[in-house]
């Protein structure tokens, strides 16, 4: 008798993203049929879960995304002068970012972006 894997599946996430981004997560799924067993059907099983373990990071990080997260820091108008952001992460570790010298008289200006990392 021949026994043939039922659907075998993993979630993975992206792991090979640039600084500042973060990958997405990607399922690697062996169709059912790809492999098959004399022995048993958990054996025909193991197959296809050995090639979950063995290529779904690398497939992943082939196919799954990079999201880039940045904040974009600008005046809206308000008075020319001194202006800060502050932004605290979930431990209380702050970052603080200060403009004293570029001065905007227009109705928006774009001081420059914050890289920012994602625990999701």
């Amino acid at each position: 008798m021949t026994w043939l894997n039922t659907v075998q599946s993993g979630t993975y996430t992206r792991n090979n993203c640039q600084s500042g981004a973060i990958g997405t997560n990607f399922t690697y799924t062996v169709n059912p049929g790809t492999y098959s067993s004399t022995i048993s059907q958990a054996d025909a099983d193991q197959k296809a879960i050995n090639d979950v373990n063995a290529n779904g990071q690398n497939n992943t990080n082939t196919n799954g995304q990079c999201i880039n997260i940045f904040v974009k820091i600008r005046n809206n108008g308000g008075s020319p002068g001194t202006f800060g952001i502050s932004i605290k992460n979930t431990s209380g570790v702050a970052f603080l970012y200060t403009n004293s010298k570029r001065k905007c008289y227009t109705h928006e200006c774009i001081y420059g972006w914050i890289s920012l990392s994602c625990v999701c």
